[in-house]
């Protein structure tokens, strides 16, 4: 046989078939999908983010709710302070990269600086990553496993809830999907802008958050499993090494840039050091728990992850591999991880459901249904056992999907029956805001919603930070010398521990303008400088009168009207604050105010019931007292 005639029969050899309908084309080998599923892939486009923005924008609940976690005040109140001209890290203290900073001063500077803003801007945010998993699963497992990682993903645990806090999580992910997402567009379409475009996506996530840092190497791991593979193709023979290079300058290149622009040099450490000392202060607060009930919530999920791990190996899709890696290696960091909080968990959720989807996109494959043909032998039981435990594992998924949902909302739910004393201390707060420069609270949301600055260095007074002694009370003591702030809130969280050192400085300049009661453990405690200390029932009247929902307010008001010895105008704001909520203080404020204008009767009846709310809360020495007390006013009222 000639030369000749023997390449025409290798090329024939080599000629790729013609696949049967239905079958998906092999990784890396792109086909021209039907007119029909053209349309259907550019209106998923469209279809997958923006069906998710007008579910939760129409039935999520953040439109009332304050806060839904400290750490949105201290993202809020740096985009703030860099607006205001206090660069990060040299003034406006922060343990996290800048990237999202300047994300949220960016869209506050084009929208409006307001909370809803913020969160609208993480909500596209949380939907641009959907659209990139759904968009990384289609092309080699199909719609329908795209559509069912997107849908699982959506009703993770907490995932709408950080979809809608201005926090680090989504923003990051979205990032981190973003480099994945170019990166599988490379290995089907090679151009080298998305190579480099997945090496500075990768980059931007890590200036982000950090949490990220895993997943950057598996992103590069499979970057030079993508340009190995590729070794052998004749248009880049001996070049294979090319795309890891551009990948590589993307990320270096872009790095550089963005650590030279955002990053003082002198201030690194600020950026590791808490982190470090957070991970040696908080080694043992329960954290195992809180790491298994979150695992828990998404168990249906961890199955179906199993069966797509299944259907990866049987496809040896070793760039689906990336997803299996990601989440044994979030499950394995997110054990360890100290502190942990709800916040960490979609680096685990994100993967899970990657591969959840691929697993139950098993029973929608027609290509799974035909691989269950008994002429394939022994392949005939793997593929049925696949398909089998997708069909099981699905519908005990799709089962628990909306009640997955519901309690998601019931979450949110109790954040927005927290927010009237939330926007009573906003109500205060404003009433100074033409009076001083700067409020000093542990709870930045407050100062944000009220349109007042924080000193730069109290930016960020996270649980993180206070417990790993990132700010001292010498330092706490100081900015309040420097900056003299007309108003100190500290909140019922306690990030900010009142100390011996903390109370005499502000007993020293500081009046207490209300301590209000929280079920007996702690309280808010708002302390106005002595020379601002004018009307302190005035202020309380308006706050109230602004926030009349507020059970705070009226006690409050109640202890000012009484310290006044208004006693008449106490008890009705007392009376006010019980209808709401009868907490013991306000009953006993109550109980106590109508005694000194002689209503000793209605005092009894008060203490007692005093007395009894005590006995079920186990107080059992005050109940006695609020018992004794009634009969020796029955008396009084008798004689």
């Amino acid at each position: 046989m000639s030369k000749t005639s023997s390449k025409s029969v290798r090329g024939k050899r080599h000629t790729p078939r013609k696949l049967r309908p239905g079958t998906a084309p092999a990784a890396g080998i792109a086909h021209a999908p039907a007119p029909v599923g053209r349309i259907f892939d550019l209106l998923a486009h469209i279809a997958v983010p923006g069906l998710f923005v007008l579910f939760v924008w129409s039935w999520h609940p953040f439109h009332d709710v304050f806060e839904f976690d400290p750490d949105e005040g201290n993202n809020i109140i740096k985009a703030l302070m860099v607006a205001k001209g206090h660069p990060l890290y040299s003034e406006t203290w922060s343990d996290q990269p800048p990237l999202f900073t300047y994300m949220l001063r960016w869209w506050f500077g084009v929208t409006d600086w307001t909370v809803d803003q913020g969160r609208m801007m993480v909500l596209l945010c949380s939907s641009i990553l959907l659209w990139a998993l759904y968009h990384i699963i289609r092309p080699r497992w199909g719609r329908a496993a795209g559509f069912a990682a997107v849908l699982l993903l959506a009703a993770s645990y907490r995932y709408s809830a950080l979809s809608v806090a201005v926090m680090l999580a989504m923003p990051t992910l979205m990032l981190a999907m973003l480099a994945i997402y170019a990166l599988a567009r490379y290995r089907r379409k090679p151009h080298t802008a998305w190579v480099v475009a997945s090496g500075v996506f990768v980059v931007l996530s890590l200036f982000t958050k950090m949490i990220t840092l895993p997943v950057a190497v598996l992103v590069f791991l499979a970057m030079l499993q993508t340009a190995w593979s590729k070794r052998g193709d004749s248009q880049r023979k001996g070049r294979w090494l090319r795309p890891v290079l551009l990948w590589s300058g993307g990320f270096v290149g872009a790095g550089a840039v963005a650590f030279l622009l955002t990053i003082p040099i002198n201030d690194i450490m600020q950026l590791i050091r808490p982190h470090l000392s957070a991970q040696e202060k908080m080694a043992s607060t329960g954290f195992d728990q809180v790491f298994l009930d979150m695992v828990k919530a998404d168990y249906a999920f961890a199955l179906l992850g199993f069966v797509g791990l299944l259907r990866i190996l049987g496809k040896r899709d070793w760039f689906s591999i990336l997803a299996v890696v990601w989440c044994l290696m979030s499950y394995v960091l997110l054990w360890r991880h100290r502190p942990l909080w709800y916040h960490h968990y979609p680096l685990l959720a994100v993967p899970l459901c990657w591969t959840a989807g691929i697993g139950m996109g098993a029973v929608f494959s027609a290509e799974a249904w035909r691989a269950c043909s008994p002429r394939r032998g022994l392949r005939a039981v793997f593929a049925t056992l696949v398909l089998l435990l997708s069909l099981c594992f699905g519908v005990l998924a799709a089962v628990h999907i909306p009640a997955k949902f519901e309690r998601e909302h019931e979450y949110a739910g109790r954040y927005v029956m927290m927010a009237p004393g939330d926007l009573y201390t906003v109500a205060v707060l404003r009433q100074f805001k033409d009076r001083t420069d700067y409020v000093v609270t542990d709870r930045q949301m407050l100062a944000f919603s009220a349109g007042i600055r924080v000193p730069p260095e109290l930016s960020v007074t996270s649980v993180k930070r206070m417990r790993s002694g990132s700010l001292s009370m010498e330092t706490l003591l100081r900015l309040l010398e420097e900056f003299d702030p007309g108003v100190v809130h500290l909140s019922w969280r306690r990030r900010i521990r009142m100390t011996r050192e903390l109370n005499d400085y502000l007993e020293t300049r500081y009046s207490r303008l209300y301590a209000d009661p929280r079920g007996g453990r702690s309280y808010d405690r708002c302390y106005v400088r002595t020379d601002l200390y004018t009307d302190p029932v005035a202020v309380l009247e308006t706050a109230s009168a602004e926030v009349p929902e507020s059970w705070e307010g009226h006690y409050n008001l109640g202890v000012q009207l009484a310290g006044a010895g208004r006693h008449e105008d106490a008890a009705r704001s007392f009376e006010s604050s019980i209808a709401i909520r009868p907490t013991p203080d306000a009953l006993l404020g109550l109980g106590t105010s109508l005694k000194q204008v002689r209503k000793y009767d209605a005092s009894a009846d008060v203490f007692d019931r005093l007395a009894q709310r005590l006995m079920r809360g186990g107080r059992q020495d005050e109940a006695d007292r609020a018992r004794n007390e009634a009969k020796r006013l029955r008396t009084l009222d008798d004689g």
